[in-house]
């Protein structure tokens, strides 16, 4: 658990739209999910390709299960 490392982020104007998240929520903390599998490989979830509105795609999308982490 200590290779962890936690970064301060804030979600792309893309991804907020898309997945209806109000501006002042864009900003958290949070980890890296490629960093993730290689430590805890079962809190980290593929959900595939995830495309925008504006075809803007990102391919592989994966998502930490955060409670798996702490």
């Amino acid at each position: 658990m200590s290779g962890i490392r936690l970064y301060n982020y804030r979600y792309s104007e893309d991804y907020a739209n898309h997945v209806g998240m109000p501006e002042d929520r864009r900003a958290d903390t949070g980890v890296i999910a490629q960093e993730i599998r290689e430590v805890i490989p079962d809190a980290v979830l593929d959900t595939g390709d995830l495309e925008f509105e504006n075809g803007t795609q990102i391919k592989n999308m994966l998502v930490v299960n955060k409670a798996s982490v702490m």
